[in-house]
């Protein structure tokens, strides 16, 4: 219902194409609603579910798409607790990225090796901080 108006009693009246008058024969209120009002409410709608989804979701970082666009499926996290991981400190957590984005032939640049062994760090692993963990790589 629009202002106590059901949608089902609309017509186009031959005036013009951008305007719907409610239906003469239709007992309820009288007058019309435009496109673009509908078009305005719509708009309004759209606005507000964005704005609320955006309020409760992290926008996810460039390594987090990167890792789980290409290694989740074989990389789950019991993987990164095993007692032999062979990542032990931040240079070897970025070798073991580096060596597997390799053999996955993903051809990433040292920015996206850094992206995704931060991801990690963050994540998982905690190891301190070092300088090129210090600046986050731009999105491409």
């Amino acid at each position: 219902m629009l202002d106590g108006h059901r949608f089902s009693t609309l017509v186009k009246p031959d005036a013009g194409p951008k305007e719907y008058k409610l239906d003469p024969n239709d007992s309820s209120k009288g007058g019309s609603v435009t496109t673009s009002s509908r078009l305005a409410v719509a708009a309004s709608l759209a606005a507000a579910v964005a704005v609320a989804q955006a309020q409760g979701v992290a926008v996810p970082t460039r390594g987090q798409l990167l890792y789980s666009t290409h290694c989740i499926e074989c990389h789950n996290s019991q993987l990164h607790w095993r007692d032999r991981k062979l990542a032990t400190n931040w240079e070897s957590l970025k070798a073991q990225v580096r060596h597997w984005q390799a053999l996955a032939f993903l051809n990433w640049s040292d920015a996206d090796i850094v992206e995704v062994a931060r991801h990690l760090n963050e994540t998982i692993y905690r190891y301190p901080a070092t300088s090129d963990q210090v600046g986050r790589a731009q999105p491409r």
